[in-house]
């Protein structure tokens, strides 16, 4: 489920659930793979300084489990990852309507977390901050 549009002239949210239970053809459950996920993301105009947005997002999954992973010889072949969030925040300014500045802060609190575990794991992003200055024509 997800719902997304404008709060008000100055705010726009999404804010989303999935939830989900699978089997696989031997009726055991697929536990590799989180059960539900949860993500809010607002944009906010601020109404004093119409060139300056401000925002930021919060994404959540369950936990999971992973077993019979591709490892090299000696490492386990199982895996639990617990619960975690990544919290991501932004701010934009638009100098003209062609020129803008915009940073990002990608996983805030620096969250420790596989982002996959298909077969093998991949440790997510750390913490990290970006900016960008668009010219557009």
């Amino acid at each position: 489920m997800e719902l997304s549009g404008a709060v008000t002239d100055d705010l726009d949210m999404t804010v989303g659930y999935s939830h989900f239970t699978a089997k696989t053809d031997d009726e055991t459950l697929n536990i590799n793979q989180p059960r539900s996920l949860f993500n809010l993301f607002a944009s906010y105009s601020v109404p004093q300084h119409r060139a300056l947005t401000l925002g930021g997002g919060v994404n959540w999954q369950s936990s999971l489990f992973a077993n019979n992973l591709t490892t090299p010889a000696g490492l386990p072949s199982e895996f639990e990852q617990s619960d975690y969030t990544l919290v991501n925040l932004f701010g934009r300014y638009q100098f003209t309507p062609e020129l803008s500045l915009q940073v990002n802060v990608k996983n805030l609190l620096d969250e420790k977390y596989y982002s996959n575990v298909n077969g093998y794991g991949v440790y997510g992003e750390p913490a990290s901050i970006s900016s960008t200055l668009r010219y557009e024509f």
